[in-house]
């Protein structure tokens, strides 16, 4: 039987998401509301999103991110801020002012998106941690991610207060990412005194010592003079048995860009049909609206952040990993619900944009506050070793 809350199918059919599947209409249309079949098909299918989106993740965008960062030159905490927040967040930014522009600001996507920073700077980061220790965290970079982050909670959490934003708040939120981004680029250009070079691309010790292996093995052979020509003219086709190297890299930065975005839609995608699997249990299960906006919407939206950093972390690259568990979900908030608030503020201008006051977005912010301060004290108790 069908929960009291759960839509009609003439209801679903008329409220579609723009989703490949129609998840509603396939609990109230194809099953005929019975919830006892349509959940464990939903959660097959819940499941199945969940291992695209960790493929896409782990076969796309980490390696086009450590390719780029490799071939840009760019830092850790550079990538992060940069390569993967936008890889991560540009979806989400791009659609919550698109949504936002047609219609007001609802109170669950504030709530999802303080939310989501939470579980991300709490849980992908002892994701990355489980995955990929022991590696050492840059005490530095860390320090000014959480405070950044910190710094940018407060002054929203005290524009929210105050119960109306102008548009001159609404650009400082946006503005706020780029100095940020600035930050980063000033502090790596003191630390590249240090003359801390990256690791050497995969294949650079096959090739430069793969001709001594090769010379020490032939020197093995029993060579006789009655053969010797003859060896001389199999000597190239010896070299191939014994050389084992690997084919020459040939991707420029053109070819990993489009990989890079290539990537990033194939785990929007995911990521939309995985939130949207996850909206309609909830409705299916009569979650209150609030409820749903804190912990089912927020949990589904930050998926493709966390299946990205462990990636990267697996991909051997555990420093970007940690940075972009701060810098994604800054980017979601300032430049995504930045923009948004942009596009509203604008609208009233030179009036204040009115903000609803719901007790359920303060309990976000306390605990998104929380959740950084709680993370910084772990690391510095662990001397910034995870």
């Amino acid at each position: 039987m069908a929960p009291p809350g759960a839509p009609s199918c003439a209801a679903s059919i008329l409220a579609r998401a723009p989703a490949l599947l129609d998840y509603a209409a396939i609990h109230s249309c194809l099953l005929g509301g019975d919830a006892r079949r349509s959940l464990p098909l939903l959660s097959l299918l819940l499941l199945l999103h969940f291992r695209l989106l960790a493929a896409a993740a782990s076969a796309g965008l980490a390696p086009a991110v450590s390719r780029l960062a490799r071939r840009l030159r760019l830092s850790s905490s550079m990538a992060a801020a940069t390569l993967l927040a936008l890889g991560n967040g540009a979806p989400d930014a791009f659609a919550s002012a698109a949504a936002l522009g047609s219609a007001g600001m609802p109170r669950a996507g504030l709530a999802a998106v303080l939310s989501a920073g939470a579980f991300v700077s709490a849980f992908a980061v002892g994701a990355v941690a489980l995955v990929a220790a022991p590696f050492a965290v840059p005490p530095a970079p860390f320090a000014r991610d959480v405070f950044c982050y910190v710094l940018a909670a407060s002054g929203l959490f005290c524009v929210y207060l105050s119960a109306e934003i102008f548009l001159w708040q609404a650009l400082a939120l946006v503005l706020f990412y780029a100095f940020f981004v600035g930050l980063v680029f000033y502090m790596d250009l003191g630390a590249a005194a240090d003359g801390k070079g990256g690791k050497p691309a995969a294949g650079t010790e096959m090739e430069s010592g793969g001709a001594g292996r090769g010379s020490v093995a032939v020197g093995h052979l029993p060579v006789t003079t009655e053969d010797h020509h003859k060896q001389q003219r199999r000597g190239p086709d010896l070299c191939a048995l014994l050389w084992k190297k690997e084919a020459p890299e040939t991707e420029n930065v053109t070819s990993t860009l489009i990989s890079f975005i290539m990537s990033v839609i194939w785990i929007s995608t995911m990521a939309g049909e995985l939130l949207n699997c996850l909206a309609a249990i909830g409705v299916i299960m009569d979650f209150p609206p609030a409820i749903l906006g804190m912990t089912v919407l927020a949990w589904g939206n930050s998926m493709g952040d966390l299946v990205a950093d462990v990636a990267l972390a697996k991909a051997g690259q555990p420093t970007i990993a940690i940075a972009g568990c701060f810098a994604g979900p800054m980017f979601n908030m300032l430049v995504g619900l930045g923009t948004a608030l942009v596009v509203q503020t604008a609208r009233v201008y030179p009036k204040a944009y009115v903000l609803e006051f719901h007790v359920g977005i303060v309990v976000a912010f306390v605990f998104l506050l929380l959740s950084l301060m709680g993370t910084l004290l772990v690391v510095t108790w662990a001397r910034f070793r995870r």
